[in-house]
């Protein structure tokens, strides 16, 4: 009777699967507003954006005024929404970042009370032309945390357009410093700061997640005309290029911005003496630095009266010989900040040429002194400490522009697929620009010792808009899926890993992808269905945890059992040693795991007498390495 019914069970098994690969549908439990959107054919089960996938576009023209003394932004906008998708929107959704910060709305994260506010002051609000009663409680523009909803009196249609008008202020905080602030009295980073349409897609719709000043963001691309208007002696740096240089540098100064253009070396464009000297602007009371940036997802600049100046290029695409941009901005304090413009330039040379091994995007990359680090389209809010500290941060931050911004991932609902990338790309960049930065041996210490199998070692897909920072979200999206990322490389061999990637880079470049996309894509490249990796990486409750269950010793051969108690795919590193101090080393990757075995046999042939046997090393995570060692007699 048990003959019989394990022989039905293979018989469903090999029907399941054959159904599953004559449809050409990988074994992943798959959500179903993806399903739903491979049936519509805007997406597909190889991970290709489908025939039929469109995105919305919003192009924004904006002016906006910063008065250092107050701390007050105020600004003016127009903004071209472009409807590409087949649906009929009777309403909009209007991000307003800056009311995480309003008395009385959610957050999830702590914040001086100084800081609290009235939020987004809305002055006025036009939808074609026509002005929007924004005050009286039936508005059809009613606010909830940091969403606004705006209801149409005309349905906007397929594959048409319409016009927001904007004016608004609000007033930048003074002590709170999350992803921007003010780091003194005339230094500023200011990013999510102007009414912004969000984004609906053709997996969820509209995104109505409110910011809780927690989770980061999911924008729509787009071109952005910006002009900001400082007091004279500021200088503005933000994301596109500057359209008005020789109008607001005095002659010395403008011809240095222009040879640095075409430099290979990094050029001092103002310094500490330029500073006390003056005479860096025009001598207008008040400058306006205009901004152009298209197709991409969002807007940030930074400010300072007193900041040094470095800059410099380089050649990324050698086809085209284009040229990259790089600043650095930052305060005389900040001694390590003085490599940054360096440090980036390497940072854009690794990541076009190794990993990912996809030219530089953008025609300019900017990295302002701020605090901690937070990522913006060509630019980045850089904290400052010791060298090792700005070598990990500048690298990480400017990895970003690939992930989200150039693929235009959804940090809000999956932060672990644009983080792990981050994390894991330049990781032995980091190493050669500062062999004290051992990323790896970090990321490993930190999941072994910290959270790998705990209760909130949780699957990385489980990892949404309705998790927390503090309780797991740091952990799964930078360290456990950097290193799943770093094993998969192990899995796949450098050369098919790197194609992989550059073909999820193709596909949805200036594109939103779902992680789906990038299981679908690497399956498709890889000409292998990689569930038996993608599952207890990424969707399964499973933990780091080998153990050497027995050791055969049969002359000069090894017979080493090995169990998975954990269930994660992880690669083999075993040590054979001998009393004299010699050692061999074997190793296999994270494929020997996968037909779903809990245990492999591992046989070492070795003339030498061993004495002990270990297993793992110090980039391999392990939560219980007392079962990681057997000693012979």
């Amino acid at each position: 009777m048990k003959r019989i019914k394990f022989s039905i069970i293979l018989i469903l098994v090999f029907f399941v699967f054959g159904q599953i690969k004559g449809q050409n549908k990988p074994n992943l439990y798959t959500f179903l507003e993806v399903q739903k959107a491979i049936k519509k054919g805007t997406r597909s089960s190889d991970g290709k954006p489908g025939n039929s996938y469109w995105q919305n576009k919003a192009d924004y023209k904006i002016n906006v005024e910063l008065e250092p003394k107050t701390r007050k932004i105020t600004g003016n906008e127009t903004i071209n929404y472009f409807n590409n998708s087949s649906d009929t929107l009777k309403k909009l959704f209007i991000m307003l970042y800056s009311d995480y910060l309003k008395k009385g709305n959610a957050r999830n994260v702590e914040v001086d009370p100084y800081d609290l506010d009235d939020g987004v002051v809305i002055e006025n609000l036009k939808v074609n032309g026509k002005t929007i009663d924004i005050k009286s409680e039936k508005s059809p523009a009613q606010r909830m945390g940091t969403l606004m909803e705006l209801k149409l009196a005309d349905a906007l249609l397929p594959k048409s357009t319409l016009t927001l008008e904007f004016s608004w202020n609000f007033i930048l905080p003074k002590i709170t410093q999350i992803r921007v602030g003010t780091y003194d009295s005339t230094s500023f980073f200011i990013g999510y700061w102007f009414p912004k349409i969000s984004v609906y897609d053709d997996v969820y719709g509209w995104n109505k997640i409110s910011y809780d000043g927690d989770h980061e963001f999911y924008n729509d691309y787009g071109n952005y005309e910006v002009a900001v208007s400082v007091p004279k002696d500021f200088i503005v740096w933000g994301t596109g290029m500057l359209q008005n240089p020789k109008e607001l540098l005095t002659d010395n100064f403008y011809k240095k911005y222009v040879e640095s253009m075409t430099s290979d070396k990094i050029i001092n464009l103002v310094t500490s003496e330029d500073i006390s000297k003056g005479g860096i602007t025009v001598n207008k009371s008040k400058n306006v630095w205009m901004f152009k940036a298209e197709n991409v997802t969002d807007f940030g600049f930074g400010t300072s009266d007193h900041y040094l100046w470095d800059a410099g290029s380089v050649v990324i695409d050698t086809k085209k010989n284009e040229r990259v941009l790089i600043n650095a901005a930052y305060k005389k304090e900040s001694k390590a900040f003085v490599e940054v413009a360096d440090l980036a330039k390497k940072t854009l040379i690794s990541l076009s040429e190794k990993l990912p091994g996809f030219p530089y995007p953008y025609p300019q990359i900017t990295s302002f002194n701020g605090v901690y680090g937070m990522e913006f389209p060509m630019i980045v809010n850089d904290g400052s400490d010791d060298r090792a500290f700005d070598v990990f941060v500048t690298t990480h931050e400017i990895t970003h522009q690939y992930f989200p911004f150039y693929v235009g991932t959804n940090e809000t609902k999956n932060p672990w697929l644009d983080e792990g990338m981050a994390t894991f790309l330049p990781l032995d960049l980091q190493v050669e620009l500062d062999p004290t930065f051992d990323g790896n041996a970090r990321a490993v210490k930190g999941y072994s010792k910290g959270f790998g199998g705990k209760n909130f070692d949780i699957p990385i897909m489980g990892l949404t808009e309705n998790t927390s920072v503090d309780g797991v979200m740091k952990y799964i999206m930078y360290t456990k899926s950097s290193t799943a990322l770093r094993f998969l490389k192990n899995t796949m061999g450098d050369e098919l890993f790197k194609k992989a990637l550059i073909e999820f880079i193709s596909r949805w470049s200036r594109k939103h992808p779902t992680p789906y996309d990038f299981f679908f894509t690497f399956n498709d490249v890889a000409k292998e269905d990689l569930g038996w990796y993608w599952k207890p990486w990424y969707f399964e409750y499973s933990y780091p945890d080998l153990a050497i269950k027995n050791v055969i010793v049969e002359g000069n051969s090894y017979k080493v059992e090995i169990e998975n108690k954990g269930n994660l795919p992880l690669p083999i590193y075993l040590s054979f040693l001998t009393s004299e101090g010699k050692k061999e080393v074997y190793e296999a990757n994270p494929s020997v795991w996968k037909n779903g075995n809990k245990e492999i046999t591992i046989e070492m042939k070795w003339p030498e007498k061993v004495s002990k046997i270990t297993l793992g090393n110090s980039i391999i995570p392990d939560v219980n390495e007392n079962d990681n060692s057997f000693l012979l007699k």
